[in-house]
């Protein structure tokens, strides 16, 4: 384990920065969907959506997406076949809940972001807000 997880675990100084993040801005979900719709970074078939954030945290900012792009799927007029599918990465070990969602699978992972067990092509959109590239 790296002496920059410890800081977000239980009892690391960072351990709050999770919700913290929330707090700071509840809006951020809808606006991250709408910023990569509008910059063409999200498939036109959103069940073909890989997404993943290799410095999750404890998922806020995830989650807050996740529910976002799930209302999206929810109001099209058909169902995708697939679900679209959001990776949360984080080298540390956080514990949180995620809530449970109808189009969209959720999957949490511990991985460091420079050794992801995930082969090449696994996803279409990789997505680090200040965190592994920023202590790299």
């Amino acid at each position: 384990m790296s002496d920059v997880s410890r800081l977000y675990e239980k009892g690391g100084i960072l351990e709050k920065w999770n919700s913290l993040a929330e707090q700071a801005d509840p809006e951020y979900g809808k606006r991250l969907f709408a910023l990569l719709k509008e910059e063409n970074i999200l498939p036109k078939e959103l069940e073909k959506l890989r997404f993943l954030s290799v410095s999750a945290n404890g998922g806020v900012r995830e989650i807050l997406f996740t529910k976002t792009l799930d209302e999206e799927i929810e109001n099209l007029p058909t169902k995708p076949e697939n679900k679209p599918m959001i990776i949360a990465s984080d080298i540390a070990s956080i514990n949180y809940q995620v809530p449970e969602f109808t189009n969209v699978n959720f999957v949490r992972l511990k991985a460091d972001a420079y050794g992801l067990p995930l082969p090449k092509e696994a996803v279409d959109v990789i997505y680090d807000r200040m965190g592994a590239i920023w202590y790299k």
